[in-house]
């Protein structure tokens, strides 16, 4: 698809998640029952409390360009929900840069970070996105295969082992698509190898309150401060919240690495519009964010409602987030709700294939 294009569009490929959800939106518009495995869109709407801030902030004719990094009052309840994640410590909300979704803050934290040369280890089975943003940054993404035996994830020993020279590593915990969530051994462990390989970390954690553990999944955020130095935070509202329309994205980087990040957005694109922006960072909404995060998983169950391949054995990894995973080899065999039978429109990873738990 690139000939007779850019150079910097030589490894473009269009998005397998996109395609998925398109081609299972045209079969139930068709009249068929599918249960599409592609974009992770919740089951629910926005809660109320953002919605009707958006709506205020429309009425009150906040419609018009927003600070490049992002609203002050988002970034501040950004940085106040951060730590309370993880147990009240300090996050300083100028080391907050605001974007268009998360995808467009990976988008900038690999542009920032990476280049022509590099090396970026990613843990597979990974969302089909990381390899094409790091091949559009001009450096070289390698996939490095998680062991099935533990949950599909990679250790330090597999990416000392498998790319002993990597410049950067994008960990996605908990990860999509395989819904395996690193323990805190396990991310300090990742940590501490960064630290020493001069290694940079995108730490991809916008799934962390979709996790059926006690409390929000393990966070780099949950490290002292000597481990964080070269660790990149990518995080939203999309999943947790139900927003994936409204396009707010942050990361949380060293002062260095955020002040240009803001300066490469400021030449791409203007961050959320205030409706957006004033959904989370109004009074009542930083209330709101303050209260989910002390209470857990509050939006989110698990019924039990898992999808069987037939003529398949169903392995549900230990430890995981919101995927049940199902061994179904070379099959694109049907699936099965509740005993009546279904078509799914997903991915296989190497026989692997995942179904996100009804919930």
């Amino acid at each position: 698809m690139t000939e007779g294009l850019s150079p910097n569009l030589q490894h473009l490929e269009t998005s397998a998640t996109i395609a998925i959800s398109a081609e299972a939106k045209r079969r139930k518009a068709a009249g068929e029952d599918v249960i599409d495995l592609g974009a992770g869109e919740p089951d629910f709407p926005t809660p109320p409390i953002p919605a009707d801030a958006g709506i205020r902030a429309i009425k009150d004719g906040r419609t018009h360009y927003s600070a490049n990094e992002g609203i002050l009052e988002l970034r501040a309840a950004a940085a106040t929900h951060l730590s309370l994640l993880s147990g009240g410590r300090p996050v300083n909300a100028d080391h907050i840069v605001v974007s268009n979704g998360s995808k467009q803050s990976l988008f900038n934290a690999c542009f920032t970070l990476f280049g022509p040369g590099d090396v970026v280890a990613i843990p597979s089975p990974a969302w089909v996105s990381y390899p094409q943003i790091v091949h559009l940054s001009r450096a070289r993404p390698v996939m490095i295969a998680g062991d099935p035996e533990w949950s599909l994830k990679a250790s330090v020993k597999d990416l000392e082992r498998m790319l002993p020279g990597a410049s950067g590593l994008i960990l996605c915990s908990p990860c999509n698509p395989t819904g395996a969530v690193y323990t805190h051994a396990e991310i300090r462990a990742i940590a501490q190898w960064a630290k020493a390989k001069k290694v940079w970390v995108i730490a991809d954690e916008i799934y962390r309150r979709i996790h059926y553990g006690t409390g929000p999944a393990p966070s780099f955020l949950d490290l002292p401060d000597d481990l964080l130095e070269r660790v990149v935070l990518i995080t939203g509202v999309s999943k947790t919240y139900a927003m994936t329309g409204w396009r707010i994205g942050f990361a949380l980087a060293p002062a260095k690495i955020a002040k240009a990040m803001a300066a490469l957005q400021s030449h791409t694109s203007t961050p959320p519009p205030p409706p957006s922006a004033m959904s989370g960072s109004s009074r009542t909404s930083i209330a709101w964010w303050a209260n989910s995060a002390n209470a857990g998983t509050w939006s989110w169950r698990a019924s039990g409602r898992i999808y069987r391949a037939s003529n398949s054995s169903t392995r549900s990894a230990p430890s995981t987030s919101s995927f049940e995973w199902i061994r179904s080899g070379r099959s694109r065999g049907r699936i099965s709700a509740h005993g009546s039978s279904r078509r799914a429109a997903s991915p296989s990873f190497r026989g692997w294939r995942s179904a996100m738990i009804d919930g």
